[in-house]
């Protein structure tokens, strides 16, 4: 009498759908590249076909196929079932699709703004510097905003308005 196990691996290798150290492999491989939900989706098809694998086994391999800056969060938490890391990794990118739309509202314009603002607007000009040019100007003693020198009481003639953006921001 065969088990489930055995009829399955022997029906795989046969017809050439994939042995199961093909599926162990490519799960072992498995990189999210796009949402945490397709990645389950792709991790749990090919965690079915990896036979005796626990999931204390599976857990760390679809943390390491996570994208960084979800896996770091997820990672912190430490959590220890699978289905936690999965509800966790959902919750970490819910988190930084937030912070990416509000990031974007606030540094787009408004598509119609009101005359007041299209002045200020076609007035202001936009400047980033790269971290080369901010050593360059600080070497020269120059003000990152203005071309003039700095020093601690130096104030910039023209006002200007300072954007900070972080890595999450996808403008780095």
């Amino acid at each position: 009498m065969t088990t489930w196990n055995q009829f399955a691996t022997a029906f795989l290798e046969h017809y050439g759908v994939g042995t199961i150290t093909d599926f162990q492999t490519a799960l072992s491989h498995l990189q999210q590249a796009t949402s945490v939900n397709d990645f389950i989706l792709a991790f749990t098809k090919l965690s079915y076909r990896a036979y005796g694998w626990t999931e204390v086994q599976l857990s760390p391999i679809f943390l390491g196929g996570l994208k960084p800056e979800i896996r770091h969060d997820v990672l912190f938490m430490e959590p220890r079932t699978l289905a936690t890391a999965q509800r966790l990794a959902r919750l970490y990118e819910s988190k930084l699709d937030d912070i990416k739309a509000s990031r974007s509202t606030f540094l787009v314009p408004n598509s119609s703004p009101s005359t007041g603002n299209q002045e200020v607007l076609s007035k202001t000009q936009f400047r980033q510097l790269s971290s080369r040019d901010h050593r360059e100007r600080r070497a020269q003693g120059l003000c990152f905003s203005c071309d003039e020198k700095w020093s601690r009481s130096h104030v910039c003639k023209k006002p200007i308005m300072a954007i900070l953006a972080s890595p999450l921001s996808g403008s780095w």
